[in-house]
């Protein structure tokens, strides 16, 4: 009730609102509605869905369990014979002793339309299904814990089961068999804590997802096409029956697998007999976790037969064990023979837990970074008893230092004696006097150091002689705020003579903390004794002719990296001598003014420039990205005067830019593969040229190898002010494409149309969209007749709409996709905020999107 206005906001609500209501409370609530008024009178009588567990009945008030049992039996039996309608679904997770009565429950449940049954009965005993069950034809999902399963003689089957999940149940291995088998539909089958399964055979065309934990003599996955998620964990409990399970049987028929998971001791299991090289078929596998124990020769040679037929594989997760084992450890020898041929070309992403660092983890660690060219992180944890093992533990760091990698890849050592500070004030072992961190391989130190705040590295002085200036050789120094908080020039108080004078708690202001911070950045650069690689100053500063003192000595100590954001009332000019570092590999600016010298030739070995809202003349911006022939990332953001730039980089990757510019050529970018793109209105550029224009075929049309690509809103405002090509000149390799269209622009439609018919390769498109009125209008029904969009959405899985108002363009544009993507599989659309106080409007857009033709495997989502 609307506090003081007595009208019922409630009441009237359609029946499927108010019965979604009701189903998310507790039982014990729902039926209490019924105090409500006349109306709410046993509404909760006609839900579908009820669900007995702890929260429905409060054990608070009640003497003793038996006391319990009984209020919990009488309700369930009230609940039961009060309910007007169907039952759909059914739970009940509850301690029960008389389990007679489910018998009841379960009889009735049968007569009613049951379509979801979960049992989780907790009791000393099994409960034992009644036979009753058996004849719902209708059930979709059978969750059962702690039952006892006879199947009975005429049992004929679920034809309509799509999962079933059974965990520590008890049921003859014929009678799972001919649970799993009669039941065609299955997608999810779960079997978790089942002993005795003598023989389990698989053959589902429709399972998708696959779990089991449980004593099996022979487990073979016969037939499962579209089998996408496993978890495997089978054991002997003996190590004495001769099992039947082989990796072939197991994982041998799987085309459609995703993500696998083999627990310990699965592959103890599986290895019994021969290991295949290969498995007979390649699997679609991206995420691998597995249990090894790195002691027995079989089980590694069993985790390479799985990645060689893994050639998709992007995520490895590891977890190490050691158990002594006949077949001992693998030697040199061994992995030199091993050919994976390119097994682990798409993997990104490997992880190792309980790291021993024995011979054969530490070959297996190598082989995988050797032989992984896109490798970006690995991730390391060492087993925690090496704390207790000094000597080990740093020639197991000593190693994993050691290991060639690719250029991308990342090591992440995480354990007790790695990045952080904590570790710094442990360096003595409490009473024993072993420092355990002195005496680590020096690039170990260095990394300690280098993942420390300024300040905090340099007091590693003060801990003993030996770390005294340790940190002057760090080829890393990073200024920012964690280095030199201001906060610690605001806390001091008064004058002595006076404690309550103003001036005096104000005294130390900015310019005594620019002091104190001047002073120091000149110390450590005066004590540094190394050459410094990569610097980088984050902060405010107004004395900006200090940094010019800074740079200077910076180009003389083999800078190649160089960072420098400081933000002032007035923009920082670059001094002349930064342009003779020829050696600078990384060059990011903020709020600088750039000139270049007259005799400035290039920096050759400059890979990464980014420029954000600097000031420099097109002729010199030209020329710093024309000259600069390694350059693979370029970022351009907030950069006024830049009325035409032309983009000429053989080796450039990532493009980003974020300017007012009148043309914008990318002419020749033979290997680019993603580019963020943010044209703004030409009204800020103070003198256009004459003749220069911005359009699609200059932009995008020259990019044989882009594959993401972003358009920011209005970049194609910008890009459409001449006549819109049917086709790029040259098709594109792209796979993602976020994009923002003013849907009330034809032209703005037409040129996405455009990129989208030269991007065969789509698979994912993410649309903002804008909706301001222009001369064109929209467009009637057969402008989108007229378009031949074959083949342009074969291969796309995924759009997206933001802020989708529902308009004609919208609506048609979003029937057309739909009806030209094939394999699509979702489509999310976020209705824009205003639709809210339009509910008639949001009704009338949510028919039309339910209305609209789609294949059979896309899902729709709308939301707020």
């Amino acid at each position: 009730m609307s506090p003081g206005s007595g009208v019922d906001r409630i009441s009237f609500l359609p029946e499927n609102v108010i019965e979604t209501i009701l189903m998310d409370l507790p039982l014990r609530d729902a039926v209490r509605t019924s105090i409500l008024s006349t109306i709410w009178r046993y509404r909760w009588k006609n839900i579908p869905q009820i669900v007995f567990d702890e929260k429905s009945f409060s054990l608070s008030k009640c003497r003793t369990r038996s006391d319990f049992e009984n209020k919990m039996v009488k309700s369930i039996d009230q609940v039961l014979l009060l309910h007007g309608g169907q039952i759909h679904k059914f739970t009940l997770a509850t301690d029960l002793n008389s389990l007679s009565d489910v018998d009841r429950w379960i009889l009735f449940l049968s007569r009613n339309g049951i379509k979801e049954l979960t049992l989780d009965i907790r009791n000393s005993r099994f409960y034992k299904l009644p036979s009753c069950l058996f004849s719902c034809k209708e059930i979709t999902l059978l969750e059962l814990h702690h039952c006892t399963i006879r199947l009975p003689e005429r049992f004929t089957g679920f034809s309509n089961l799509t999962v079933l999940n059974l965990r520590a149940v008890k049921i003859p291995s014929e009678n799972l068999q001919l649970l799993i088998s009669s039941s065609p539909s299955l997608e999810e089958l779960v079997l978790e804590e089942i002993d005795g399964i003598i023989q389990l055979r698989i053959c589902s065309q429709k399972l998708v997802y696959f779990s089991i934990g449980a004593w099996c003599e022979e487990l073979y996955l016969e037939s499962a096409p579209i089998l996408a998620s496993a978890s495997i964990l089978v054991w002997d409990p003996d190590g004495e029956v001769t099992l039947k399970c082989n990796l072939i049987k197991v994982l041998g028929r799987l085309p459609s697998l995703v993500r696998l998971e083999l627990i310990y001791p699965t592959l103890e299991v599986l290895v019994r007999g021969d290991v295949p090289v290969r498995l007979p078929m390649t699997t679609q596998l991206k995420h691998i976790v597995v249990d090894i124990n790195f002691k027995a020769m079989k089980e590694i040679q069993s985790v390479l037969c799985v990645l060689r037929s893994s050639p998709l594989l992007k995520v490895l997760n590891i977890k190490v064990f050691s158990y002594e084992d006949a077949g001992g450890e693998c030697e040199q020898d061994f992995w030199k023979e091993q050919d994976l041929n390119c097994s682990f070309d798409c993997l990104q992403f490997m992880e190792v837990m309980e790291f021993t660092g024995s011979k054969s983890e530490l070959r297996f660690i190598e082989f995988v970074l050797a032989n992984a060219p896109s490798l970006e992180r690995v991730k390391i944890y060492l087993e925690t008893n090496l704390n207790k093992k000094l000597g080990t533990a740093v020639g197991v760091l000593s190693e994993l230092f050691r290991f060639r990698r690719s250029a991308r890849a990342e090591r992440e050592l995480t354990q007790q004696l790695a990045l952080s500070a904590f570790l710094l004030v442990c360096i003595m072992s409490p009473g024993s006097g072993v420092d355990r961190i002195s005496f680590l391989p020096e690039n170990v130190i260095e990394n300690i150091l280098m993942g420390l705040p300024l300040r905090d590295a340099v007091r590693t002085s003060i801990l003993s002689r030996m770390w005294r200036y340790r940190w002057k050789n760090l080829s890393q120094i990073v200024v920012d705020q964690k280095s030199f908080p201001f906060s610690e020039c605001q806390t001091i108080s008064g004058c002595r003579t006076c404690r309550t004078c103003r001036t005096c708690r104000e005294r130390r202001t900015q310019s005594d903390f620019e002091k104190k911070m001047v002073k120091s950045i000149d110390q450590v650069l005066l004590l540094h004794g190394g050459q410094i690689h990569k610097f980088t100053l984050n902060t405010y500063l107004t004395s900006l002719s200090d940094i010019d003192r800074w740079i200077l000595f910076l180009s003389r100590n083999g800078i190649k990296e160089l960072n420098l954001d400081i933000r002032s009332s007035r923009f920082y000019k670059l001094p002349s001598w930064l342009f003779s570092c020829k050696e600078i590999t990384h060059l990011e600016l903020h709020y600088s003014t750039i000139r270049l010298p007259e005799r400035f030739t290039g920096f050759s070995n400059l890979t990464v420039l980014n420029l954000q809202l600097v000031q420099i003349t097109v002729e010199n911006l030209q020329l710093l990205i024309s000259s600069s022939s390694h350059l693979e990332e370029l970022v351009l953001k907030g950069i006024s005067g830049c009325p035409q730039l032309r983009i000429c980089s053989q080796k450039l990757v990532h493009f980003s830019v974020d300017v007012c510019c009148q043309e914008l050529y990318l002419e020749s970018a033979p290997i680019l593969a993603t580019a963020s793109i943010l044209l703004r209105d030409l009204s800020c550029v103070e003198a256009p040229i004459y003749g220069a224009e911005c359009n699609l075929t200059k932009v995008l049309g020259h990019l044989p190898s882009l594959v993401r690509l972003e358009l920011i809103y209005p970049t194609l405002k910008a890009l459409v002010r001449d006549d819109v090509p049917v086709r790029l000149p040259m098709t594109t390799q792209l796979k993602h494409i976020a994009i923002g269209i003013n849907f009330g622009a034809m032209k703005q439609i037409l040129s996405a149309l455009c990129v989208f018919r030269s991007s065969p390769f789509l698979k994912v498109l993410n649309i903002k969209v804008f909706s301001y009125k222009v001369a064109a209008g929209e467009y009637e029904e057969d402008f989108w007749k007229e378009q031949d969009l074959n083949g342009s959405f074969d291969c796309l899985q995924l759009m997206e709409v933001k802020n989708f108002t529902g308009t004609k363009s919208e609506l048609r544009f979003i029937e057309c996709v739909l009806a030209n993507a094939p394999i699509l599989e979702r489509v999310k659309i976020y209705l824009e905020t205003n639709l809210k106080g339009k509910p008639n409007t949001a009704v009338g857009v949510l028919s039309e999107l339910l209305r609209l033709r789609r294949s059979a495997r896309a899902e729709v989502l709308v939301a707020s």
